[in-house]
């Protein structure tokens, strides 16, 4: 693995202080970029965006936190990666931001991680591994079945940060896929889905990564779909992971809600889908089913895609409601509607990296003006 990296401005005082504990690192006020690479322990920072009756906040924090260290000013979703697009972009006046080494020479790239060290890389088998961004970290799923949390930007005076865990020993075949949302991970398989909290893997004292454990497949269930994590309003860092699994019962919706307090989340609910219209219903088969999140105000919706059609469905919604208002039938499941959006066509529905399926939002802001194209 390899990394590049924006250059550390070198102009003169007044300086920043880095925002990473235990560094002394320190950065020109008057640099150009909002985005900046302390120079002692190589790691992101960006500038505070509040601006007050005396200027702009002269804090740099970190590219996940939620408030301003200093001034308290509440730091919205993506603030850090609106700054960055703006450096690579290039200001007014300013020249756009220089990568080194670039992007031509990836020979001069800086080595991040021999991954010999961390996985069984002899038992690759020329499968495909898992690599994608979650946060400020790579991850990447081994070739037996070891999730890696790898930080690219880290102290390089101490050795690389690197969470490592065995998801499901025993399988050591094991494929892993990363799905991301906010401050939350799913690493899964056909053996169960976990959940991370990205904002824990910061915790300088651990070894692994902190898991939870969303399903586990047992018996005749097996996954039917990819995992996806629905906010449940529009700034909030709790996430609702939903996925679908099939069995003796059928098609189940899984939803399960994701909370930043410490302590295990609540138990997974489950709904058998009742699908409207006098089409055909999703099908269990060969063909694997895919759910696409899809923006709905300040919550998101779900389309289930299958090779029969699409259907909409609001997991979050049913959430809400009063579970005494809503019992459990005597299979453990509640009912959810799953209105039909496309019938009388066969589709051709890939999985997992490329679902063949996207919502794109229509821009509406109230709750009951959103909408979208399928």
């Amino acid at each position: 693995m390899t990394a590049t990296q924006p250059t550390a401005a070198t102009h003169l005082s007044p300086l920043l202080q880095c925002p990473y504990p235990h560094c002394d690192g320190t950065l020109p006020e008057s640099q150009p970029e909002e985005v900046a690479v302390c120079p002692v322990c190589h790691r992101l920072a960006a500038r505070c965006t509040r601006l007050g009756t005396r200027g702009r906040c002269p804090t740099l924090n970190r590219c996940l936190a939620r408030y301003c260290r200093q001034c308290r000013q509440e730091l919205g979703p993506g603030w850090a990666l609106g700054l960055w697009s703006a450096d690579v972009n290039g200001r007014p006046g300013a020249a756009p931001l220089r990568l080194e080494p670039e992007l031509q020479h990836p020979d001069r790239a800086e080595r991040v991680l021999c991954l010999n060290d961390h996985v069984q890389c002899e038992r690759w088998d020329n499968r495909p591994m898992g690599f994608g961004q979650a946060g400020r970290w790579l991850w990447v799923g081994g070739p037996d079945g070891r999730s890696l949390f790898v930080d690219p930007f880290h102290d390089r005076n101490r050795a690389p940060p690197v969470l490592s865990e065995q998801l499901w020993p025993g399988n050591a075949r094991t494929r892993l896929r990363l799905r991301t949302g906010g401050v939350w991970a799913l690493v899964y398989s056909e053996h169960g889905i976990k959940a991370v909290n990205l904002l824990a893997l910061d915790d300088a004292g651990q070894e692994d990564a902190p898991t939870v454990g969303l399903w586990q497949s047992e018996g005749e269930e097996r996954l039917a779909s990819n995992p996806v994590l629905l906010r449940d309003s529009r700034n909030g860092m709790e996430r609702v992971a939903a996925w679908l699994t099939s069995g003796p019962q059928g098609l189940t919706l899984w939803t399960s809600p994701l909370l930043v307090t410490y302590g295990p989340p609540p138990r997974p609910r489950r709904y058998a889908l009742a699908c409207t219209g006098d089409g055909p219903r999703p099908e269990e088969g060969g063909a694997r089913l895919v759910l696409v999140e899809a923006p709905l105000g300040a919550r998101d919706g779900l389309i289930l895609a299958a090779p029969q059609g699409l259907w909409l469905l609001d997991p979050v919604a049913a959430r809400r409601k009063a579970a005494a208002a809503e019992p459990a039938g005597a299979d453990g499941r509640r009912v959810l509607s799953a209105v039909s959006l496309l019938a009388d066509r066969q589709l051709l529905i890939q999985t997992d990296e490329m679902p063949g399926v996207v919502f794109v939002p229509g821009g509406g802001e109230g709750e009951d003006e959103a909408c979208g194209s399928v």
